[in-house]
């Protein structure tokens, strides 16, 4: 009897050990990535963001960005991909707002009292956290997939692997290196955790909101000092991401007004 009874409990055991793991279901992750490569076709649209990055060891909030932008990549009414938005940011508490456009490689920042123009790559913007397309996950890299229902829709919580590696890294640029305080980074020995992503679909199957949350650990230089032997473990830093992302309009209901970021006739 007592055999039975603790086979019994190993029984229920392994069965609500079963039911508690997310099962992924491909005909849902189907149903994201559909949605998702819609997103991602789509050429001209209006959206907000919110990231915000931490560092591991102490918890203080490094850089705090929230913002909206509209942005036509279309190249039909301009030759270039062309961007207007605006700004709030704290980085190291220490506060600042802009509004900010793109246009023929150069993005423009303009303050209360300045206007700058700096070089920056059309490629590059498209890789960084504002205008960086929406992933698609495969069955492969997805361990879980849980969905819920919420006022906007359906969302969708996917645990995966730390796959996309240069995508997620990207996402911040130099700017990852610059606010650690790297001199010298060792670029090419940045790491990223598994990454939680939230998709939020709505009833006719359009991406509304994407939210990543991950780790990224970069790595400086390590320098000489006679008679002490430093590691790269000395020299790393570890921050938590995390960037929220939502589609508010698409299509021709948005209209990109680069006039105010052009530059000034008296600097040409």
């Amino acid at each position: 009897m007592k055999k039975y009874y603790y086979y019994l409990i190993c029984v229920v055991l392994l069965f609500s050990f079963l039911t508690s793991c997310s099962v992924v279901s491909e005909e849902d992750l189907s149903l994201i990535n559909e949605a998702v490569n819609k997103a991602n076709d789509l050429t001209i649209y209006k959206a907000s963001f919110v990231l915000e990055v931490k560092d591991t060891s102490s918890s203080d909030l490094v850089m705090f960005v929230q913002g909206s932008y509209n942005i036509d990549k279309s190249k039909i009414s301009n030759e270039t991909v062309v961007l207007n938005g605006e700004l709030v940011q704290t980085v190291y508490n220490t506060p600042s707002s802009f509004r900010f456009g793109f246009f023929d490689d150069t993005y423009v920042t303009i303050s209360d009292k300045y206007k700058i123009l700096s070089d920056l790559e059309e490629e590059i913007l498209l890789q960084q956290f504002m205008c960086a397309p929406a992933v698609v996950f495969s069955s492969e890299e997805v361990d879980s997939l849980k969905k819920s229902e919420v006022s906007a829709g359906t969302m969708f919580t996917l645990n995966a692997k730390n796959s996309h590696k240069e995508y997620f890294i990207n996402l911040l640029g130099d700017d990852l290196y610059s606010f650690s305080g790297m001199k010298m980074p060792q670029k090419e020995l940045t790491e990223i955790s598994d990454i939680t992503c939230q998709y939020v679909l709505s009833e006719d199957n359009v991406l509304k909101n994407r939210e990543y949350t991950y780790n990224v650990t970069a790595y400086d230089s390590v320098p000489y000092f006679p008679g002490h032997q430093a590691t790269n473990e000395d020299y790393k830093r570890t921050f938590s991401i995390s960037l929220k992302f939502n589609y508010k309009e698409f299509g021709e209901n948005v209209s990109v007004d680069i006039t105010d970021f052009l530059p000034d006739e008296s600097s040409k």
